[in-house]
């Protein structure tokens, strides 16, 4: 049994011994078996090794197997397997030593790498500081070159030279400023502030040559075409055109040197206070030259137009400014040809675009754009200045004609041309078109601003003229005898008017004003009224306007009541009303004249025209027509009294140490009343329409039961409960009540038609006759129903038939017939 175990064994071992002693060899196409499986089959051979070894030790010791050929082969195959261990074992030595010297070799080779790399980076690093240090060291080391450059002979500022110098003092201050921390930056910033000073200066002289040099040339060629008209026997120096040539052409041609040395400048500098200063003086000898050059030319243009036009004062402003206009717009595109517009910044670009979204077109809002912008910039104001100075010429021309100026119509005319056709009209189209530009500058705002002056001297003038046409022939004014016939001056038209009816009966036209109405029939002061107001409305503002029209007004309603007067008083018709006929015929005239005058001035206190509120950009029509006008005057008689009842009455309580002290009564006392008052000229013509229709009404109803107002008042005067006896009252007896309302309803029915007739005579609209008519019947008719309402309470039957006063019915009925 052991043999069969130990030739099993034997077997296994042979079958097993390559697998344990050598790896094997992969297949094709599969990766070599892991490193932790070789180890483990190492392990398993050296027990297999260390087993075989234990069993061939005991085997040896039974000796049984000592002649065994196969105990000898297996002998031999442990040898060869120590001798591929010990081969083994030398191998990982020699590995190991080979894997450490490699790892020291290795180590050694990147540190050397690491040092060259570290080397190069160093060397790089230095070029770029010493690169660094040269560049940083340009930004000092210009300013000797510049200066020295600057100093030397003179040189031409619109060069390339001059412009390189430019650059590089501004590309050295903004590295200074933009490196604080350098060292000396302080200085070097001031040595280039000195070297930008100096290149300013020789821009500014170059300018100042070149502006210089055109007007010597313009001098020149003056002097030369002088000379030769003298010859040719010439009164002027030069003609139109040839002005024009010399004033624009010469120095257009000089004006492209100018802009680009400004150009270079302000590409750089724009926003440095010292160039602002420069430019600004440029500008200024630009000015200066340019109004030197200018006023004798205007001078003698003006003086031209009044040798013309010195008749018609109208025709004169229109061609001075029309004149004045053309030589702001040929003044402002030369100076546009000279100088760089400054740029606005972004709030004022945008009021600029709001400004383009509307039209500036009313004089108050364009002389308030033009002399009260705060935002106006310094070349604007130049300009303007400088413009102002050039159209003063034509105002000290045109003021002393205004003010001896005796014409309200001429000095209305003359506001209207200013105002509308030259301000408003021109002036105001083009600030729109220039303020939807952002650099643009309103070339006409000195003409404004002189043209407002001016504006205001006539609306002084015209104020004083309206007082003294209100006075004198408003006022003032004497009617004739015609001017009060009335009401035989409306029956002749009317009559005339019948018969130019009946005469083209077929062709009449029943939608023309009636003749009575025509505007011939006005009484004059009305009619004067009307036309002055009619032409000062176009022209004045509205605060102007109001406070003239309230002059007017009232000088026109003073000189109604006067005329109402004259024809109250006149001898009385005896074919119409005895008692009331030239009453009734002055309170007609009064209202129907008002009614006109409401009617005729409604367009200027209702309503304004389309053009008018189109103009007025920024008020509203509601707001113009309920504008709040109000006058005030002050009363100083309580303080008068005040301060002589202080020195003589209340002497004795001047030092009393008490609240009555006459001190403290004084100076806690109203010294000064002021009394406010409404100046809204549509209030006078209202209340003065008002009253007089009150009076008229009143009139009329004292014409229609003027008898019984006795009776009436007694009604009255004995109260809702008092007892009555009407038989021992004579004037509340049954007789006496018949006699008088017997009397006013037949002056009633005989006399109503022919006041409706009168009605129709004056006023001629039915609307308005009943709306004054209507109150009469109301009032008529009440006063026979307190009569019918006292009789039916303290009259008998008897008495009442007695009385025989007409029902409220049938005085009804006669007042509609």
């Amino acid at each position: 049994m052991f043999a069969s175990l130990q030739k099993q064994t034997t077997e296994l071992l042979a079958k097993r011994a390559d697998e344990f002693l050598f790896e094997t060899p992969p297949e094709e196409g599969k990766e070599a078996p892991a490193l932790a499986a070789t180890s483990s089959n190492q392990l398993l051979a050296e027990d297999l090794f260390k087993c075989m070894n234990e069993v061939y030790d005991a085997e040896e010791a039974l000796d049984v197997y000592a002649k065994d050929g196969r105990v000898n082969a297996l002998r031999e195959c442990v040898a060869k397997i120590q001798t591929a261990v010990e081969r083994n074992t030398k191998c990982k030595e020699t590995m190991e030593e080979l894997v450490t010297n490699y790892q020291s070799i290795t180590e050694r080779t990147s540190s050397l790498h690491h040092a060259c790399d570290r080397i190069m980076a160093n060397q790089t690093q230095l070029a770029a500081a010493a690169e660094q240090i040269k560049a940083n060291l340009y930004y000092y080391t210009q300013c000797d070159w510049i200066m020295k450059k600057l100093t030397a002979s003179r040189l031409p500022i619109t060069g390339q030279a001059f412009t390189q110098i430019i650059s590089t003092i501004h590309e050295c201050i903004c590295y200074l400023k933009e490196h604080p921390e350098h060292k000396e930056v302080v200085t070097y910033l001031g040595k280039y502030e000195q070297c930008l000073s100096k290149a300013l200066t020789a821009i500014r002289i170059g300018i100042h040559s070149d502006i210089e040099a055109s007007k010597q040339a313009v001098y020149s060629r003056q002097r030369d075409d002088s000379s030769g008209q003298r010859n040719g026997g010439g009164s002027f120096p030069f003609t139109s055109d040839d002005s024009h040539a010399l004033l624009y052409g010469v120095f257009a041609a000089r004006a492209n040197n100018v802009r680009n040395a400004l150009a270079v400048s302000d590409r750089f500098f724009s926003s440095y206070s010292e160039y602002q200063v420069m430019v600004n003086e440029c500008e200024q000898d630009y000015f200066a030259v340019r109004e030197e050059l200018l006023t004798p030319v205007v001078q003698a243009t003006v003086d031209q137009l009044v040798n013309a036009h010195g008749e018609s004062s109208c025709t004169l402003t229109r061609s001075g400014c029309k004149f004045l206009l053309r030589l702001c717009d040929d003044e402002y595109r030369l100076y546009k040809q000279f100088f760089l517009l400054q740029r606005d910044n972004s709030e004022e670009g945008i009021q600029s675009e709001s400004r383009a979204s509307r039209r500036i077109s009313t004089t108050s809002e364009v002389a308030s754009t033009v002399m009260s912008n705060p935002e106006a910039s310094p070349t604007s104001v130049v300009f303007t200045t400088f413009i102002e100075n050039i159209c003063k010429i034509l105002y000290d021309v045109l003021r002393p004609l205004i003010i001896h100026n005796p014409h309200l119509e001429t000095l209305a005319q003359l506001c209207t041309i200013l105002k509308v056709e030259m301000i408003e009209d021109h002036c105001g189209v083009m600030m729109s078109m220039d303020a939807a530009s952002p650099n643009a500058i309103d070339s006409s705002a000195g003409f404004v601003r002189v043209m407002s002056d001016l504006i205001g001297d006539i609306i002084m003038r015209i104020v004083y003229k309206a007082s003294v046409f209100a006075e004198t022939d408003i006022l003032g004014y004497k009617p004739v005898s015609g001017d009060l016939n009335y009401p035989e001056r409306l029956y002749q038209m009317r009559d005339i008017e019948m018969e130019q009816r009946k005469e083209t009966d077929s062709n009449v036209d029943l939608t023309s004003p009636s003749a009575i109405n025509a505007h011939c029939l006005w009484y004059p002061t009305v009619r004067r009224t009307i036309m002055c107001l009619s032409k000062l409305y176009k022209c004045l503002d509205v605060a102007v306007f109001q406070s003239i029209a309230k002059e007017l007004l009232n000088a026109c309603c003073d000189s109604l009541e006067t005329a109402a007067v004259g024809i109250a008083t006149r001898p009385a018709d005896k074919s119409r009303l005895k008692t009331f006929s030239r009453a009734l015929d002055a309170e007609l005239f009064v209202v129907k004249h008002l009614l006109i005058l409401r009617e005729q001035t409604s367009p200027f206190r209702v309503s304004l025209p389309a053009s008018k509120i189109q103009r007025m950009a920024r008020m509203e029509s509601q707001q113009l027509d309920a504008m709040p006008m109000v006058d005030y005057s002050f009363d100083l008689n309580k303080w008068k009294n005040s301060a002589s009842q202080l020195f003589t009455e209340n002497r004795d309580r001047w030092f009393e140490l008490s609240s009555n002290n006459a001190f403290l009564e004084f100076i806690f006392s109203t010294p000064v009343q002021a009394t406010e008052s409404s100046i809204d000229p549509r209030r006078i013509v209202e209340v003065q329409l008002k009253k007089h229709c009150h009076q008229l009404i009143q009139l009329i109803v004292d014409m229609m039961t003027g008898s019984l107002k006795p009776m009436i008042s007694a009604i009255f005067a004995l109260g809702p409960d008092a007892p009555v006896d009407v038989l021992k009252d004579p004037i509340l007896s049954p007789q006496s009540v018949q006699n008088a309302s017997a009397v006013s309803f037949k002056v009633i029915t005989k006399n109503w038609s022919e006041i409706r007739g009168s009605f129709d005579l004056y006023i001629g609209v039915r609307e308005t006759e009943e709306i004054l008519l209507h109150p009469v019947r109301k009032q008529v008719v009440d006063s026979y129903a307190t009569l019918n309402v006292f009789l039916t309470k303290s009259y008998t039957e008897e008495q009442r038939q007695v009385a025989g006063v007409p029902s409220q019915e049938q005085v009804f009925l006669a007042l509609n017939a």
